[in-house]
């Protein structure tokens, strides 16, 4: 029994060739045999490694087809030009267009002649390695003058500290502002309920805020 794990073991390895239709033929045998898409795709990256086909086209392309009945694993004819939008021209158009404009949408790049919607995003997230993310909120943008505004007015208070001690810290007030409603709705979030399929439908009518508000003060010290 150790010497057949040893020779299977020795049998396992790398390819560093293959074709689609070979992969294609391994995602449809290991799906009849009733492995799920994400684990055919993990056992295929142990041996197809950087040249196996992405998750989504194991999961959402093939397997999906198998289930629903489909058997032959090559491409269908398409009809139509071929596909040319993948050029070194068109990626070089597509990164200046994200360059210029961080927030440009794909609706927008693949308006431009000889770019098809599908090639933008193939470019932009296979070729060129961008994702989108939401910038991080931040209190404010000061500018290098801003920063040397506060920074002089800090100095003053760090000289007292230094030469007074803590008792200098409970000198210091601050304070801040903020506009407060006098009703605020719940949000949908927070207006969910719990219910089974027996329960029955609930519904709630949608409430604006309201359009008169405060003006609220805090002071505080140490």
């Amino acid at each position: 029994m150790a010497l057949c794990r040893c020779q299977s073991a020795k049998m396992v390895g790398v390819l560093n060739t293959s074709t689609l239709y070979e992969q294609r033929s391994v995602i449809h045998f290991l799906w009849s045999k009733g492995r799920m898409p994400i684990e055919i795709h993990r056992e295929m990256q142990l041996t197809y490694v950087d040249k196996c086909l992405a998750l989504r086209s194991v999961w959402w392309w093939w397997c999906s087809k198998f289930t629903n009945g489909w058997e032959d694993l090559n491409d269908n004819e398409r009809l139509g030009q071929p596909l040319t939008s993948l050029t070194l021209d068109n990626t070089a158009r597509v990164d200046a267009m994200v360059k210029a404009d961080w927030c440009v949408h794909l609706k927008v790049i693949s308006k431009e002649p000889g770019i098809l919607y599908g090639s933008v995003y193939n470019i932009i997230r296979d070729f060129s390695g961008y994702h989108k993310v939401s910038c991080p909120w931040v209190p404010k943008l000061l500018d290098d003058l801003n920063k040397a505004k506060r920074m002089m007015m800090s100095l003053p208070h760090l000289q007292h500290y230094f030469k007074e001690g803590e008792w200098f810290l409970d000198l210091i007030v601050t304070g801040d502002e903020t506009w407060v409603l006098h009703f605020t709705p719940k949000s949908k979030q927070q207006s969910m309920v719990w219910k089974h399929p027996g329960s029955p439908v609930t519904e709630k009518f949608r409430r604006m805020p309201s359009i008169r508000k405060l003006m609220v003060i805090v002071f505080w010290d140490r």
